[in-house]
């Protein structure tokens, strides 16, 4: 609980359910609470009483009256003390609402601070007490990025209906397959996403809308092709000052042209988190029992999405049927690559991952799990040796 206290002065008891709200506001700020009844009209002596007991609390305080019609309560208790004071006024349908501006008009010297509706009534409460408070500023820093998460989410479902119409009519018009036939390519590869082509020293890649899950081909799904591309063809753009990339050109949405490359057969997977559902994944092996996980040893008491100690580079071999976890050290004595070139690749793949901008945009995700890089084999020099960088 803070080291603060919000006092709530009532003129009546029906005042109670406007108070209330202001309590339940308050409770996810974890500031403590008190509501009495002190009719400036009635008890007035009772009210001056309360306000001396809780003016001689050494904690910070704001005080919010909860009245309406003739509102005396708050010029007095604002006249008597020197702290905030805000008027929360419940709606009269007895008056139509005109009775507001008795809190409206108050004499000179008398100001407090007029918030209609309840629940910000007691945010600005929190507002004020958070200057003082370093618990109560965390819980209001909470609170908005509640709020701006709703709020985008709401953004994105409202604005999304617009698309609706254009993804159930592309639905019958997914890109399945790709036919060059008549351009000078040869070598057609295809992958559980794209298609490769070669044309002399270049590549053609085109990501198809194909969705594959466990090393399997399940459906199409409209516009996917171009989302992943695109998003690719960004990060290439947007991480060429770490290392220089394949990228030549994206004519087209779906595909993208690059130089020819030889990549080696690994992918260097960083991990942030133990999590995962794959049979390579590490909280799948953490689970089984594996404490030794791509030459790293694992402590006990790990859990599932946890946050690991540090960045951890778990590379695979790269196959057309099934990802093999492996330890840097066998990828070096199996031939794979050389220590020189490992030691290269795996500061690269380290530098992209903690990259500024990479962790603004990861920002953005509740969870980042991890990230793979895939890196091309060269003969020229250290300068020159990255010639390709492949994200996802």
């Amino acid at each position: 609980m803070a080291n603060a206290l919000v006092v709530i002065f009532m003129g009546s008891r029906p005042d109670y359910s406007v108070s209330d709200k202001i309590q339940n506001c308050l409770k996810r700020f974890q500031i403590k609470c008190d509501i009495r009844i002190a009719s400036a009209h009635k008890t007035p002596k009772h009210l001056l009483q309360l306000i001396e007991k809780y003016e001689a609390l050494s904690i910070p305080k704001v005080y919010i009256t909860v009245t309406g019609r003739s509102n005396a309560l708050s010029g007095i208790t604002d006249a008597a003390v020197t702290t905030p004071v805000i008027i929360c006024p419940p709606y009269s349908t007895t008056f139509n609402g005109i009775d507001i501006f008795s809190s409206i008009r108050m004499p000179s010297g008398v100001c407090p601070m007029l918030v209609q509706d309840p629940e910000n009534a007691g945010l600005a409460a929190a507002k004020i007490l958070a200057v003082y408070d370093a618990t109560i500023r965390s819980a209001l820093q909470e609170y908005h990025k509640r709020c701006f998460d709703q709020t985008t989410v709401d953004d994105v479902i409202v604005h999304s209906k617009s698309y609706i119409s254009t993804i159930d009519a592309a639905r019958a018009n997914t890109l399945s397959k790709t036919n060059l036939e008549g351009i000078n390519t040869t070598n057609l590869y295809v992958g559980k996403v794209r298609d490769r082509f070669e044309s002399g020293d270049k590549v053609v890649l085109i990501t198809t809308d194909r969705m594959s899950g466990f090393d399997r081909e399940l459906c199409t799904v409209p516009f996917k092709g171009q989302v992943l591309n695109l998003t690719s063809a960004w990060w290439f753009k947007h991480t060429e000052h770490i290392i220089p990339n394949h990228v030549l050109a994206v004519p087209d949405p779906n595909v993208t042209i690059g130089r020819k490359c030889t990549p080696f057969p690994i992918e260097f997977v960083m991990r942030g988190y133990i999590t995962g559902s794959t049979s390579t994944s590490l909280w799948t092996n953490y689970q089984q029992g594996v404490r030794k996980y791509c030459g790293i040893d694992l402590p006990e008491g790990l859990k599932k999405n946890q946050k690991l100690w540090e960045n951890l580079i778990t590379p695979t071999t790269k196959s057309d049927v099934h990802d093999e976890l492996i330890s840097p050290e066998d990828v070096v004595s199996r031939g794979f690559m050389s220590q020189e070139d490992w030691d290269y690749c795996s500061s690269k793949a380290k530098e992209l991952f903690v990259d500024e901008l990479s962790r603004r945009y990861i920002q953005l995700y509740e969870l980042i799990t991890g990230e793979d890089f895939q890196f091309p084999e060269s003969s020229k020099n250290a300068a020159d040796r990255i010639h390709d960088v492949l994200l996802g």
